[in-house]
């Protein structure tokens, strides 16, 4: 338990990090906890990545840039590790064995 609270708080002390974690967290709650539709998602992480890019990374254009590329970022690799995540992996062989 020790050795997850030093991990966190070392997280949290880098702001790329903490922009990496707060994106998720935020992306995580819309989609799963909003009714909101999922093609909605985009329409309010990406101004939230942009403004925390801003006042995390650099208060600057460049910030800016950054928080919208990791928003974009957090919502294609959620896409791809929730359904990994869901299913147990499946064994198919070539012969038809498994299906």
């Amino acid at each position: 338990m020790f050795e997850i609270i030093e991990l966190l708080q070392g997280a949290l002390e880098n702001p790329w990090m903490l922009l990496f974690l707060a994106v998720w967290g935020i992306g995580y709650f819309v989609k799963e906890y909003t009714p909101l539709p999922g093609d909605r998602v985009p329409l309010i992480l990406l101004p939230m990545g942009i403004a925390l890019g801003v006042l995390l990374i650099e208060l600057s254009l460049a910030g800016g840039i950054v928080g919208g590329v990791m928003a974009l970022a957090q919502m294609g690799f959620y896409d791809v590790v929730k359904p990994m995540l869901q299913r147990e992996p499946k064994i198919t062989h070539s012969d038809g064995i498994g299906e």
